[in-house]
């Protein structure tokens, strides 16, 4: 749901009044805080905004802080920005548990090519194992099974911590473990082995569709384009191209 333009002053504690009697740089400052969405609403209050709006370093800056990335796949920063907040893309600056930031971890599946999904597999179970090992009680090795052929994916984590009767401090570090930015690179990583081999099927062969809106298809394949589009993925979606033996069963 959209935030009002009321909602958006009170997030900067400013009314409509104070908005008339700001400068650019000003303005910009502001904008820094606020989401694409907010921003976009914002760029409509009046003729000052607007122009501020109009700058391509603006929305630049924002995909860099909101988004972790650095390359535009569409004609503008402005419609580039509009597609990542449209997809909930993921903000790659954040850091996994083991201290990499995502972007970190994306950049090295996407230089183990056809090794870059045993890479991220191996990462998770050995933060799962550093945290059986702070454990007495627990013994994790049936979260083996999130990797199995058969019940593999985001979408079996919760079940599988009912089932081994985990601490609720316990739960907590293995989400950020299981957290759905890894998921998301895991299915980048699957998505990218197909791209590279032109025999295979992949993901948008079989879908039959294409990059999002805006974003120029003769970029592909490209394994930042596939992280925007997974990010929109519900976890069940999102399994069956992490995983897509599953549907092959």
């Amino acid at each position: 749901m959209s935030k009002s333009l009321d909602d958006i002053l009170q997030k900067i504690n400013m009314n409509k009044e104070d908005l008339r009697s700001l400068y650019p740089y000003e303005i910009q400052e502001i904008f820094l805080d606020l989401s694409v969405g907010e921003i976009s609403r914002l760029c409509r209050v009046n003729k000052e905004f607007n122009s501020v709006c109009e700058r391509e370093s603006l929305w630049k800056n924002k995909i860099w802080m909101d988004y972790g990335l650095e390359e535009k796949f569409t004609s503008t920063w402005r419609k580039m920005a509009k597609i990542l907040f449209e997809y909930k893309m993921i903000n790659l600056n954040e850091r996994w548990v083991d201290g990499k930031s995502y972007k970190e971890i994306l950049g090295e599946v996407i230089k183990k090519e056809s090794d870059g999904r045993k890479y991220v597999e191996d990462m998770i179970m050995d933060e799962t194992i550093k945290i059986e090992e702070k454990s007495n009680t627990v013994d994790f090795t049936d979260l083996g099974v999130l990797f199995s052929k058969d019940t593999r994916g985001r979408n079996n984590f919760t079940g599988m911590t009912k089932m081994l009767e985990l601490t609720r401090d316990q739960i907590d570090d293995l989400r950020k473990v299981f957290s759905i930015e890894m998921f998301i690179i895991l299915a980048v990583a699957e998505q990218y082995i197909f791209s590279l081999s032109p025999s295979d099927m992949n993901y948008y062969s079989r879908d039959k569709s294409s990059p999002p809106e805006g974003i120029n298809p003769n970029i592909m394949p490209n394994p930042y384009v596939y992280a925007i589009e997974f990010s929109s993925f519900c976890h069940g979606a999102l399994d069956i191209v992490a995983f897509p033996d599953i549907g092959d069963m």
